[in-house]
């Protein structure tokens, strides 16, 4: 019998798990989609769906025993303890006036909507921590590296934004990426198929675990992060400073991520297939839509647009305010086009799978005309 690490990524519409060797490439694969159509219960189906997961590995490589488990996921999605969800994704009002936290807003977004929740749970989570405190009934947060405290939060930020004392002991301690959670319970293992006392290690968010995994860490490296959402991801030595690149700290001291986020990709590219299928009057995986979209001659204006979208067709990119990247409008030829060579050559040889080292001028530019034309 051969070891591997369960790897588990909690998605916005499903989990992925795959058995890991001492190697890049798994041994096995599965993916569990989610049928909850109440957002706010989605996370309740996560144990199930690692359960489902689980039993599809073991189908698929049955001599293959899990030494050691690491969790990921999205974010930020606020969870309580019984599994109440606000996904990062939903827009929801909040007051919070600070700036550089990403997940204040959304902690006070959940204190509003779900008030009696709120004060009634005992902590509160993020993704991968809710099913780590699942898995083993320990909580924590998960902290990428220390340059992400302000953007996740402080003590001193929380009260400022009129969180009480009882209120901000309901948040986990920070760990760092890799630490050691706990171990699997013995009602988690009689709920997921796994064996009592597996060892479950914290991975991270998910677009740092993603980064960490296409190696994207030195700089002029680049990665697609894409999902749900999108991220085209740059590793540089220098924050990148401009309204549509958001930039933050990589989990590799000293070094920044730049990316451009694109929030609906993953939807968009689901009702493109929907509507091939509809044509085709077949499903088809995405896997093979995909090659026969890379196998198809170029053709003029090839985005998968909504008519929403299609309608809104000017854009100078000293003034865009695309509703991707934080404004209300987009764009004249729409997301992942840019018009000079060197920047779509860039982009088309990295969305091929290439990885090209760049000067910081080439880097800013080839980010900014995935925006504009």
């Amino acid at each position: 019998m051969k070891d591997a690490i369960l790897c588990v990524d909690i998605g916005t519409s499903s989990l992925k798990a795959a058995l890991m060797p001492d190697s890049p490439k798994s041994i096995a694969y599965a993916r569990a989609n989610f049928t909850e159509k109440d957002e706010s219960k989605i996370a309740r189906e996560w144990v199930g769906a690692l359960k489902q997961a689980v039993e599809e590995l073991k189908q698929k490589s049955p001599d293959t025993g899990i030494e050691a488990i690491c969790i990921s996921g999205n974010g930020p999605t606020v969870v309580s303890s019984n599994g109440l969800t606000l996904l990062w994704s939903k827009d929801a009002p909040t007051s919070v006036s600070d700036k550089k936290s990403m997940w204040i807003p959304r902690l006070d977004a959940f204190r509003k909507l779900h008030t009696h929740h709120w004060y009634e749970s005992d902590k509160i989570f993020g993704t991968p921590e809710y099913l780590i405190y699942r898995l083993t009934g320990n909580a924590v947060t998960i902290l990428p590296e220390e340059r992400f405290r302000e953007i996740y939060w402080t003590e001193e930020q929380l009260k400022a934004e009129g969180f009480s004392d009882d209120e901000i002991k309901k948040l986990p301690p920070f760990v760092k990426p890799g630490a050691l959670a706990g171990k699997i319970t013995k009602q988690a293992a009689e709920e997921t198929g796994l064996i009592e006392g597996t060892l479950v290690f914290c991975g991270a968010p998910d677009f740092v675990v993603a980064l960490i995994g296409t190696d994207t860490l030195d700089t002029g490296m680049l990665c697609d992060r894409s999902g749900s959402s999108e991220g085209l991801n740059l590793c540089t030595p220098v924050p990148l400073n401009s309204p549509n690149i958001r930039t933050m700290p990589s989990i590799i001291p000293g070094m920044w991520n730049a990316a451009v986020i694109i929030p609906d990709t993953g939807s968009r590219f689901a009702n493109f297939k929907k509507k091939i299928e509809d044509e085709l009057k077949t499903k088809i995986t995405h896997k093979k839509l995909v090659a026969q979209i890379v196998d198809t001659p170029t053709f003029e204006n090839p985005q998968i647009l909504t008519d929403e979208q299609k309608k809104r067709r000017t854009c100078d990119y000293s003034r865009c305010n695309s509703p991707a990247l934080g404004g209300p409008q987009h764009s004249k030829k729409g997301f992942g086009r840019g018009r000079t060579s060197t920047a779509e050559k860039h982009y088309r040889n990295w969305r091929a799978g290439s990885k090209r080292k760049m000067d910081s001028d080439k880097m800013r530019y080839s980010l900014r005309s995935v925006c504009c034309d």
